[in-house]
């Protein structure tokens, strides 16, 4: 790997999760390459959207520091089903504020208006929901 870490904990490759039975508690299964070959530990279910929370906010602020050539739409990601989706004015008159209810966590994305129009546009044009036909 070109950016090794400088610790003695042993690097993760891989990364699954497991609901105990009992539904109260979730394993996290970090892959490595040392021996045993992973990391375990075990999470309180109320738990996870905190730890949820502390990576988005560590991805944050690696995110200052790089930049992805990416698009979006060439990203291979799993969706993650938001029960509630919020929309307030931004911090300016150009742009939005995002909130999307996932569980007990609430996550807010600033987003430009322009894209928040376009996104919206490219929506409209490209679902199966259609305007109703205005008959005089």
């Amino acid at each position: 790997m070109a950016d090794e870490p400088k610790t003695e904990v042993p690097v993760a490759t891989g990364v699954t999760l497991n609901v105990d039975p009992d539904s109260t508690h979730t394993g996290v299964f970090f892959r490595t390459k040392a021996e045993p070959g992973f990391v375990a530990v075990t999470v309180a279910n109320k738990e996870l959207s905190r730890l949820v929370a502390l990576q988005l906010n560590q991805a944050q602020k690696v995110a200052r520091e790089q930049t992805s050539s990416s698009q979006p739409e060439s990203m291979q990601t799993t969706p993650i089903l938001a029960s509630q989706l919020g929309v307030t004015p931004g911090r300016d008159q150009k742009e939005a504020i995002l909130t999307f209810r996932v569980g007990n966590l609430d996550l807010s994305f600033a987003v430009g208006l322009s894209t928040l129009h376009r996104l919206c546009t490219d929506l409209l044009a490209n679902t199966t929901i259609k305007q109703p036909v205005r008959r005089n």
